[in-house]
């Protein structure tokens, strides 16, 4: 089989355990920040494709640990990047975010961050933050 194919079906299921790991934690403790968990799915993606001599990067890197090493890198950080794109709250805020705001917003992202929800249909010149980098 398909080096790439055995990949992305290890990053599927590995977001497929840890996704029924995380759910009894969420339930039990629903303010509990899992921030932590892409770092346990690195170690895991890292661990199964040591353990299985993976190598996505065979054609780019001859050593085998370097390309094992990549590809649990690979394998551990597509579940939090599966979890990202299919996460369907950051999707419907960013939209009504965009949808609400004026025509004539030439505003940054900064700025429509500052807008919470209580406030985005008000024009950015109301009510709007400047971010700055350290030493403007």
């Amino acid at each position: 089989m398909d080096a790439k194919l055995v990949a992305v079906f290890l990053a599927v299921v590995l977001k497929a355990v840890l996704d029924y790991i995380a759910e009894p934690i969420r339930q039990h403790w629903p303010n509990v920040d899992l921030w932590w968990f892409k770092y346990v799915s690195l170690v895991f993606g890292v661990a199964l494709c040591w353990f299985i001599p993976l190598n996505v990067f065979l054609p780019y890197f001859s050593n085998a640990v370097i390309g094992s090493l990549l590809t649990g890198v690979l394998v551990g950080g597509v579940p939090k990047l599966l979890n990202d794109m299919l996460s369907n709250s950051a999707h419907a805020t960013l939209v009504s975010s965009v949808s609400t705001l004026p025509a004539t917003f030439a505003g940054s992202v900064s700025t429509l961050r500052a807008m919470g929800p209580e406030n985005r249909s008000l024009p950015p010149t109301e009510k709007s933050v400047t971010i700055r980098p350290r030493g403007w």
